[in-house]
């Protein structure tokens, strides 16, 4: 028995993670399924009243999956403040996640590159991995952690340290990132980049794929595309959740000619087979769906309205493709007319509409220009047509 205990010691001090960002994916998918698997987890995260309640009660995740749901409760991990000095418990995971929005992910660097230091002078390894739907993360993460390391210390670094990028598939719902009681959608897996240094075989839900790049573009463009379509109509709408806009006509419909469009631009950009799409498709459904929210889908509009992003990119393609362009143009005009007081980024767009116009501030944070201009002119006349209705 001594011996079994030992080893399990042994195991659990090897086997450790950190969950830097202990909201609704944190909590309800990372954290719930590292706990599964036998894991040493440790939460943190520097809003106070995230820290607080972890510190001081357990969590609950209720899972969703096609055949059946169930609540678990979650306790025994620990819970650390970013403001504190915790570069010390930090460097004792051998895995770190990041769920972060990627806005703030620099704010990481320094305490990251304290991190990447032990590890070089201990010589173990250590793999980070980015839980964010932005892409081409990784090469500026990996930089950004470097600038805090000598000369010696970053010829070392790709020895020791491993920065992989991550496909978030699996969704995650709870009322705030402080809420205890969070619902997690189990019906088709997270991918992530293949790992040198680390084993995480027995995590479930998570499985790894040497072509995470591309695969994540395409998940990008041709889930997130579709439901920012959804959120987006569903506010003007009237709407408070993602479930109300899936059954709602409107919705539907700019949602539905999103989905048609992008598949059909992004096989034909990329040169992709039907089958490469399935991948990252959600194929089943969950016995129960999750109720979600349309302001979590709908946050941060600026970044969802990027060229790069979810909606404009694949408006650009079918623009240039020759394809249908107005279910795109809809739901953009429909995204510049998001408005939440809560949302800085809402508010700043909405500030710089009012002063400035649509075709400017498409330009500003779209970097829509001249050549897009009949995507333009689409987006200009379906703005004008739904705020008159509104």
């Amino acid at each position: 028995m001594k011996l079994e205990l030992k080893g399990y010691v042994l195991m659990s001090r090897k086997n450790r993670i950190a969950i830097l960002g202990a909201g609704r994916l944190g909590k309800g998918f990372l954290g719930a399924e590292f706990l599964n698997a036998g894991w040493n987890v440790d939460f943190y995260d520097i809003d106070k009243k995230v820290i607080d309640n972890l510190k001081n009660s357990e969590f609950t995740v209720d899972m969703h999956t096609p055949y059946q749901t169930y609540k678990k409760k979650y306790s025994g991990y620990g819970v650390y403040d970013v403001n504190d000095d915790i570069s010390k418990p930090l460097s004792e995971a051998n895995v770190i996640a990041i769920d972060t929005y990627p806005q703030d992910i620099y704010m990481l660097y320094p305490l990251l590159g304290k991190v990447a230091k032990d590890k070089l002078t201990q010589k173990k390894r250590l793999s980070i991995l980015v839980f964010t739907n932005k892409t081409n993360l990784i090469l500026s993460i990996t930089e950004g952690i470097k600038n805090y390391l000598n000369e010696f210390e970053n010829k070392e670094f790709d020895t020791y340290v491993e920065v992989k990028d991550a496909i978030i598939i699996r969704s995650t719902f709870a009322q705030s990132n402080s809420a205890l009681e969070v619902q997690s959608l189990a019906v088709t897996d997270s991918i992530i980049e293949k790992l040198a240094y680390n084993d995480i075989s027995n995590i479930s839900g998570i499985c790894e794929s040497d072509d995470v790049h591309r695969l994540k573009l395409m998940k990008l463009f041709t889930l997130n595309g579709p439901h920012a379509a959804y959120a987006y109509s569903g506010f003007y709408c009237g709407l408070e959740t993602m479930n109300e806009a899936e059954l709602n006509p409107f919705c539907q419909d700019v949602a539905l000619g999103v989905a048609k469009i992008t598949k059909r631009v992004i096989l034909n950009e990329y040169k992709l087979k039907e089958a490469d799409l399935n991948r990252i498709s959600i194929s089943n459904l969950a016995k129960d769906p999750i109720l979600d929210s349309i302001k979590r889908v709908a946050c941060n509009p600026i970044r969802k309205l990027a060229y790069n992003d979810r909606l404009v990119y694949p408006a650009v393609l079918a623009l240039q493709q020759g394809e249908n362009y107005d279910f795109h143009a809809k739901a953009i005009a429909l995204g510049l007319l998001y408005v939440d007081e809560t949302d800085e980024e809402a508010l700043e767009l909405q500030a710089y509409l009012k002063n400035n116009g649509i075709r400017e501030t498409l330009k500003r944070y779209s970097q829509l220009n001249e050549t897009h201009d009949m995507l333009i002119r689409k987006i200009m006349y379906f703005y004008e047509g739904l705020k008159k209705r509104r």
